[in-house]
């Protein structure tokens, strides 16, 4: 089953053409599953009279938009499913993902694809990994609140019979503390046990580090350790990556699946989530009428163009059709979308995100002065 990547995400934001189709639904793991080829089949017939409506011929729309034809009777296509399922289909491009998020419907053509729904995958304000670790496996997860999705760790961090021996063994000589997986959340603390044992076992988990770095690189997404308490401190002193969080998830993860490890996890990164957004909405609070924020769309555009935006505040939901002149710095607004526009508050994130900007996105009720977007400024 193909997965969006990161680094694809990112080569999206940057295809132009005449006719990039995307396309969001909501899926479901179980209950009545077969309401979702019905849905993905008519979010492609929407998407095939939005393009003859740009200009394409009949015929050369349903051509661009038969490879998703053929996932409404793909069985296979259907098994193991996410919370959410996202396509993006040009002339060049056919790529799809099952997410761990629950989109709303949508089915656009525009002049390059929407992806203002993927952001808490692109900023990591909404999203978080947990990498767990037991005497006989190591796993991945990119999680969100809903749902998550295990990363292929195969050739990347080996876990071998001598590397579990020596995990048995360094146990027997730790003394027992707080903590178990039944009680969540709990702030490690260095213990005392036989200094080779830990040693052996920090280089291994070196090697761990080493591997998850191109899994996480150029992240700002929390890493949550999930693992029986002395091996945490052990870890710690392993790890490179800048946001694994002081906390984890206490006990043996072994026999704890998926959906059990995201939601002891969310537990531990929530409070995080929240001090971080709450922290930039207080210091955009306290910087309004200074001349470093705005709430107004039409400032806002160029603003991101030219790379301006430090911190882009985002309610997801609300759309705003029309077209940047970056020749000019117009800003056109319509009413509803038209041909050769594009959703402007998916354009500012596209390129807030592109200048290392900042992104917090918000529930679609989230207003500022009945803007759904705000921004805070580099100068």
């Amino acid at each position: 089953m193909d997965t969006l990547l990161r680094d694809e995400l990112r080569t999206l934001m940057e295809e132009r053409c005449d006719v990039c189709v995307s396309i969001y639904m909501p899926t479901h793991r179980t209950g009545d599953v077969q309401q979702d080829p019905i849905r993905l089949k008519n979010l492609v017939n929407q998407a095939q009279d939005k393009l003859v409506a740009a200009g394409l011929r009949p015929a050369a729309a349903k051509e661009l938009l038969r490879p998703v034809h053929n996932f409404e009777e793909d069985t296979l296509f259907w098994q193991n499913r996410s919370e959410g399922l996202a396509l993006f289909i040009s002339p060049d491009t056919f790529r799809f993902g099952h997410l761990p998020f629950r989109f709303a419907e949508l089915a656009a053509v525009a002049g390059r694809f929407i992806i203002k729904p993927l952001l808490p995958v692109l900023t990591g304000n909404n999203y978080f990994y947990t990498l767990a670790i037991s005497q006989n496996a190591v796993k991945l997860l990119r999680c969100t609140e809903y749902g998550s999705e295990e990363i292929n760790l195969a050739g990347v961090t080996p876990l071998s019979k001598a590397d579990a021996t020596k995990f048995e063994e360094y146990e027997r000589t730790y003394q027992q503390s707080v903590g178990t997986i039944g009680q969540g959340a709990i702030i490690f603390q260095q213990q005392s046990a036989s200094d080779s044992l830990k040693n052996e076992i920090r280089r291994y988990f070196q090697q761990v580090d080493r591997g998850l770095r191109d899994i996480l690189k150029d992240e700002r997404t929390p890493l949550v350790f999930a693992g029986v308490e002395y091996l945490f401190p052990i870890y710690r002193q392993a790890n490179t990556y800048q946001n694994l969080l002081p906390q984890g998830i206490a006990g043996n993860p072994q026999g704890l699946n998926s959906d059990r490890l995201r939601e002891l996890g969310w537990k531990v990164v929530q409070p995080f989530f929240q001090k971080t957004q709450e922290a930039a909405l207080s210091k955009y609070n306290e910087i309004v009428g200074k001349g470093y924020t705005s709430n107004n769309i039409m400032d806002i555009i160029p603003a991101a163009y030219y790379g301006r935006v430090d911190t882009l505040f985002l309610a997801l939901g609300p759309e705003i059709w029309g077209t940047f002149n970056p020749d000019t710095g117009a800003v056109t607004i319509h009413e509803s979308a038209e041909l050769h526009d594009q959703d402007l508050l998916d354009f500012v994130a596209v390129y807030t995100l592109s200048q290392k900007g900042n992104v917090f996105t918000l529930p679609a009720n989230r207003v500022f002065d009945h803007s759904p977007v705000a921004v805070m400024l580099r100068y």
